[in-house]
Order: structure tokens, then sequence, then C-alpha cells
């Protein structure tokens, strides 16, 4: 029986949820470079199961802020400015594409090509 994407739509929510979540405890220095992410107790931790958890540092894994050993997660040592930069990069691609109104997405559009 379907559920109409309901499922997904909460799973893919959960995983981004996930994703900023922890991305923000690796900016914060919380996940210092070299230290094995424990998925058990982060998930726990961020009251999530360990599937989201596990797409969401598959995600990161792939954007370069973790790094496989072996079967062990490890946190990348990670160039701030550069990742400051990325970030809002992606939060100005994000911001356009939001469905905005036309004067907002030229105001945005203008703050990100100044950055």
């Amino acid at each position: 029986m379907s559920d109409g994407g309901k499922t997904a739509a909460v799973g893919d929510g959960l995983e981004a949820d996930s994703y900023r979540r922890v991305l923000a405890v690796i900016l914060s220095g919380q996940l210092v470079p070299g230290m094995i992410v424990r998925e058990r107790p982060l998930a726990a931790e961020l009251g999530v199961s360990r599937t989201p958890l596990r797409q969401a540092l598959g995600r990161l894994e792939s954007e370069g802020f973790l790094v496989r050993q072996n079967r062990a997660v490890q946190v990348r040592r990670i160039d701030l400015p550069r990742s400051s930069r990325f970030i809002s990069f992606v939060s100005c691609w994000r911001s356009r594409r939001s469905g905005e109104p036309p004067l907002v997405t030229r105001a945005i559009g203008a703050h990100c090509e100044n950055q």
C-alpha cells in the first residue's frame, strides 16, 4: 500500500537535518580532526536512527568533511576559510532555488556575487 511518498519525505528530512547538525558540530570544533565518528552515540545524541545518520555521514564524506579509514569514519582536517566560502555558495544557490519573489532573488544574487 502506498503512503503517497510520505515515507521518503520523512527520511529525506531526517537525513538533511542530521547532515546540517553534524556539519555544525564539525565546523564548531566539537568533533576535531582525526576523531572517529561513532554512529550509535551520535545517532542517540541527535535523536535519529542510524539510517539517516549514515546517509548524512556519506554526504559529508563525499563533500570532504569526513574520511573513511577501513570501517571507521574520521573527521578530516578542514580549511575553514575555504569551507565557509563553500557553505556561503550553497546557501546562495539554495536561496535562489527556493521560489522567492524575483525582487528577493535578485537581492540574494547581488549579495552572492559580492561574496
